[in-house]
């Protein structure tokens, strides 16, 4: 079912226990978000919570809102211009979505003044240093995933990214966002490339670590997983060569 005018301005709304103005769009089945600025920006939160909404985005700019609810959707893309056209957006409830790939965090965190986040049930919650990243990324975040970031948190982030290894992260990340906002797809094909990710550019620690990786290599079939993992904009491997370094140096 579109979002229409029609039912945006028919649908509940309430003051809710926060004694924010609250608009209720569960179970619409919408797939996509649009005519937002039918509701002339008179809600502090949105509950789109139980519909089948894939990408975050098309949102114009609305001043008040600083809630957005999305429970149970499939979305697996965030607009980076999310914190540009809600400049008051604080939290951001994704539970059970389809985010995959780490550089959409950094499309979340254009959102400048976010304090709670959840990507529970998302397959990203499943990458390396993914709680790690996310504490990096979004310093103003208090809440992640319903538990609360702590200073030693913080600490041990900002530690992390200052070893190899957290900087090739950093780099891998940089890398998937342009592959990204250029219209790739990171490892999502079957032969593990796309049209996008044939050509890709390492920075210069990367190109080393990726030599130390193929050295290792004890197999043909390695190298071509090596590879393979290139071609699909996958560079997490390069962060276990990267610790691995880092021990033999201690």
């Amino acid at each position: 079912m579109r979002l229409t005018a029609d039912i945006l301005l028919c649908a509940e709304h309430y003051i809710n226990a926060y004694l924010d103005r609250e608009l209720n769009l569960r179970g619409f089945k919408i797939p996509a978000i649009e005519n937002l600025a039918t509701l002339q920006d008179q809600f502090d939160v949105i509950d789109f919570s139980d519909n089948d909404i894939k990408k975050l985005d098309n949102f114009p700019v609305m001043n008040r809102l600083n809630a957005l609810l999305l429970h149970n959707n499939s979305v697996s893309r965030i607009s980076p211009t999310l914190g540009a056209n809600l400049p008051k957006l604080s939290a951001i409830m994704l539970t059970n979505n389809r985010i995959t790939n780490i550089s959409e965090i950094v499309h979340v965190a254009s959102a400048t003044k976010l304090e709670s986040l959840s990507l529970l049930d998302n397959p990203v919650t499943l990458k390396a240093h993914y709680r790690t990243f996310v504490i990096h990324r979004i310093p103003t975040l208090k809440w992640l995933d319903f538990r609360k970031v702590t200073q030693t948190e913080r600490e041990e982030s900002a530690k992390f990214f200052k070893t190899a290894a957290g900087k090739a992260f950093l780099a891998a990340v940089a890398q998937e966002v342009k592959i990204v906002e250029t219209g790739g797809n990171v490892g999502n094909n079957s032969n593990g490339a796309s049209g996008a990710n044939n050509s890709v550019v390492l920075s210069e620690e990367q190109k080393v670590l990726v030599k130390r990786a193929i050295e290792n290599a004890a197999t043909r079939e390695e190298i071509d997983n090596i590879e393979r993992q290139l071609k699909a904009g996958n560079f997490e491997f390069l962060n276990d060569i990267a610790s691995s370094d880092e021990q033999m140096a201690v």
